[in-house]
């Protein structure tokens, strides 16, 4: 198994040659994201898990549904 720093240099490398092709995609939901920074900041306040995370997992989980769960987008409303 390699170790740390060569994993740490292999990562930076694939990072410096990384390109983001599809940067309209994410516009719009990177600003809705942005937008309910505010709630995602409560719910990282009462867990300790940082915002980014929480606003990316609930994008993925429930397309930042409200009214779904974070976990695994199910409506909170039906067992």
């Amino acid at each position: 198994m390699a170790n740390l720093q060569t994993l740490k240099s292999a990562n930076a490398t694939r990072w410096a040659k990384a390109k983001l092709t599809r940067a309209s995609q994410f516009t719009t939901v990177a600003q809705r994201l942005i937008a309910a920074k505010a709630r995602y900041r409560e719910v990282s306040r009462l867990t300790n898990v940082p915002w980014p995370f929480i606003a990316v997992t609930h994008q993925r989980e429930s397309s930042q549904r409200w009214d779904r769960s974070l976990a695994q987008g199910e409506p909170w409303n039906q067992v």
